[in-house]
């Protein structure tokens, strides 16, 4: 999905990685917004949206595809926009073309999920009962914040069913991307001198919290995260006017630096 900025307005285009189990929709708020001032992309991941049904599933992977879809529409140099595992294919895109990378806006991000081998049979168990629909309307709007907007929760549903998710492909998602996918031992692959950043988490994030955060400015040299007052797992959904004002003020800082 492309959302094409002015022409000739000098600011450079931002690409979107999205949480697992949702897809490029989940920002076309933000990049309806953002696109006044510059070009906008967000792409399904593969097991997502409309992008092929099959694995591997991992960070590297997903980062290997964002920098694909650069090179097919002609984009040499690009911020990032991530949220929740996206936090990790930013890191690995770092890694695999650091001069690519003009800054990282990171929001309920993490470079590793981590869920131990209990927890993901238990989600699998109850993907199989429920089906994907009814999983998400049971389960989506607890990782969402009291400040919410009020149609989140449904919109967390409708992007993560997609085109007709599979069971067995979201169990398949969840088993590599929230249980195996590491991005941490790749920060000891960037260079010293890092683009500008932020990390931003909601007071009400259970599946990505502070301590992640944390974590995740320091591998990118990030001032402390920035903390979201009422805001669960995913910022770019439920407070698409905050996101888009500090995705867009890191963009114009860094820019402003470059020149």
């Amino acid at each position: 999905m492309v959302w094409e900025g002015p022409a000739g307005s000098g600011h450079q285009p931002l690409l979107c990685l999205h949480p697992i189990n949702t897809g490029a929709e989940i920002w076309a708020e933000i990049s309806a917004l953002l696109s006044e001032e510059r070009t906008v992309v967000a792409f399904d991941y593969r097991g997502h949206g409309a992008s092929v049904m099959s694995g591997p599933f991992g960070a590297a992977h997903y980062a290997a595809d964002g920098l694909a879809v650069l090179d097919h529409i002609g984009i040499a140099r690009a911020h990032l926009a991530a949220g929740s595992i996206g936090g990790a294919v930013a890191i690995e895109m770092l890694a695999a073309a650091p001069s690519r990378i003009l800054s990282v806006a990171a929001f309920g991000a993490t470079m590793r999920i981590g869920l131990g081998v209990d927890d993901l049979e238990a989600m699998a168990k109850s993907l199989r009962e429920m089906g994907v629909r009814r999983w998400f309307d049971e389960h989506g709007h607890r990782i969402l914040g009291p400040n919410a907007q009020l149609n989140a929760a449904a919109e967390l549903t409708r992007i993560a069913v997609g085109h007709g998710r599979e069971v067995s492909l979201v169990t398949d998602v969840i088993w590599e991307t929230f249980g195996e996918a590491d991005s941490r031992p790749t920060v000891g692959r960037l260079a010293d001198r890092r683009p500008p950043a932020i990390v931003a988490v909601g007071t009400h994030d259970p599946t990505c919290p502070l301590v992640m955060a944390e974590e995740l400015a320091a591998a990118l040299h990030a001032p402390t995260p920035l903390i979201l007052d009422g805001i669960g797992h995913l910022p770019m959904l439920e407070d698409p006017q905050q996101v888009s004002y500090l995705i867009s003020e890191l963009c114009r800082q860094s820019e402003s630096r470059a020149r």
